[in-house]
């Protein structure tokens, strides 16, 4: 479970990671891993929920996939007992389900096309209001946002039949966002059990990229 979790980490950071950071405008070079930790998460939740909006399964960056209804083979490896493996489905299958249900069902409804992804992703890679994150950093951030939502109100009008159907899409777009918060304080839930109990997904690279320890 971990090498694959940490395959996925090693893909978006050789690939989406990349384009971002050429884009940046100059800054310090841990304002970028202020960003990159930030965004890493919320953006595996999301890549999953997009690529499985037509699928019974959560299909992972690798394209690997997680049958949420049945969590004992991505828990599973050679060192861990049957019984820990067990333990781990039954605490953490939750968190999967509700993940699934509460974002795979907003993509479901959203149905985002390609663009409307990326645009998507690119609205949570410059957030502000970050722990430790530079007032510098914040108003590049603030201005990349603008420039994203100008571009994409553009998109929508000409694409869409009216000027309030793009204004109403680009509220289903924000309105989304905040259910990316919702699931990733779920997935700081997962991360707390996950300790508590010292289950099988406590040393998940992605915990420890949140924590600026990759």
């Amino acid at each position: 479970m971990d090498n694959v979790c940490r395959i996925d980490i090693n893909l978006i950071m050789d690939t989406l990671m990349k384009t971002f950071t050429s884009l940046s405008s100059p800054m310090q070079n841990d304002q970028h891993r202020c960003l990159i930790s930030n965004f890493l998460g919320p953006f595996i939740v999301v890549d999953q929920c997009f690529k499985s909006v037509d699928s019974e399964f959560t299909i992972l960056a690798d394209e690997n996939y997680v049958d949420t209804r049945d969590l004992h083979e991505h828990f599973q490896s050679s060192n861990r007992a049957d019984s820990k493996v067990a333990e781990t489905s039954l605490f953490l299958a939750p968190y999967w389900k509700q993940r699934r249900n509460i974002m795979g069902r907003t993509f479901k409804e959203l149905k985002m096309d390609i663009s409307e992804f990326l645009v998507f992703c690119a609205l949570i890679y410059w957030d502000f209001g970050l722990h430790e994150q530079s007032d510098e950093c914040i108003e590049i951030c603030l201005q990349k946002r603008s420039r994203i939502l100008k571009e994409l109100k553009f998109y929508y009008e000409k694409s869409l039949r009216s000027e309030n159907d793009a204004s109403l899409r680009i509220g289903e777009i924000m309105l989304a966002l905040q259910m990316v918060q919702k699931s990733m304080k779920m997935m700081e839930e997962y991360k707390t059990i996950s300790i508590i109990y010292d289950l099988c997904a406590k040393h998940c690279p992605l915990f420890q990229m949140s924590e600026g320890k990759l």
